[in-house]
């Protein structure tokens, strides 16, 4: 007999002081993964955004939250802005999505 994969919850070490709802961005793991990932997860640093790994992938988290959020994966060309310019501000209500266009002016 198989014992079933259950996913615990996931438990935030934030290592770059980023302003996420941890709750929400465990829903979003949850979402976006295929199985059961690791409970302790590291918010750090990917360049020049805040990011967590999932399985082999690192994973910005203000892409990942809005692709949750809207229930699907964004267009490459689309970009995840950050409305008060401080990019670890990852709360839901200061990410719009804009494409390159808009997001360069």
């Amino acid at each position: 007999m198989t014992k079933p994969n259950i996913q615990r919850k996931i438990t935030f070490i934030n290592d770059c002081d980023a302003i996420v709802d941890t709750e929400l961005l465990e829903k979003a793991i949850i979402w976006y993964q295929d199985a059961p990932t690791k409970s302790i997860k590291h918010i750090y640093m990917y360049g020049r955004y805040p990011a967590v790994g999932v399985y082999n992938e690192k994973k910005h988290i203000h892409r990942l939250l809005v692709e949750f959020m809207n229930n699907e994966m964004l267009p490459s060309k689309s970009y995840v802005h950050h409305k008060d310019g401080n990019r670890l501000n990852l709360n839901i209500d200061n990410l719009i999505v804009m494409d390159a266009s808009e997001h360069q002016s």
